[in-house]
């Protein structure tokens, strides 16, 4: 890891090339499963795409909300995808460790958990071994991918999840059955 942009209160996080797909966040610091690790910081925008161009039109903007979206500045502004991530967004604004995390690692999101805009795609350039090559909104993302983040998801994507035809509620509980 080389030297690179440095930021947050206590300095443990870098904004460093990744030497493969652009800048990247990494940890200067171990970080344990359920820690805070920052506060997006960042301009809210409203907006909703009518085609193709408009939904790749803001690449960095992390979706809060129906049509609400934050136009980050700071670390998220770098956050790398990944299909095996190990941060996940949490409302009001924070992202949180979903696993342990080791000093050096890269911090990633998967962008599929804040995204809903039917028209927006990218190709997956994450290295994962469960890469999934493509990568789109919630309502693309594969039954066992969202079963195994269900816990992960904000309520307003867990509202927009519930939408989709192979979920439906359960009668037993107030969870979601995934066929």
């Amino acid at each position: 890891m080389s030297a690179g942009l440095r930021s947050e209160e206590d300095g443990f996080l870098a904004i460093i090339d990744t030497g493969r797909i652009g800048l990247g966040v990494y940890t200067l610091r171990p970080l344990m499963a359920g820690e805070r690790v920052f506060v997006i910081e960042g301009a809210e925008r409203i907006w909703q795409s009518v085609d193709d161009d408009d939904a790749l039109a803001n690449p960095n903007w992390i979706c809060i909300g129906e049509h609400r979206w934050i136009d980050p500045i700071g670390p998220a502004r770098f956050l790398n995808h990944s299909c095996e991530p190990n941060l996940a967004f949490r409302e009001p604004r924070e992202f949180v460790a979903i696993r342990d995390v080791a000093a050096g690692e890269e911090l990633t999101f998967d962008y599929s958990l804040t995204e809903y805009e039917a028209l927006w795609r990218m190709d997956c350039r994450c290295g994962a071994a469960s890469c999934r090559g493509v990568v789109r909104a919630i309502q693309f993302l594969p039954v066992a991918v969202l079963r195994h983040r269900w816990p992960l998801l904000t309520p307003h994507f867990r509202r927009v999840a519930a939408q989709r035809k192979d979920v439906r509620p359960s009668r037993a509980s107030p969870s979601l059955i995934l066929d």
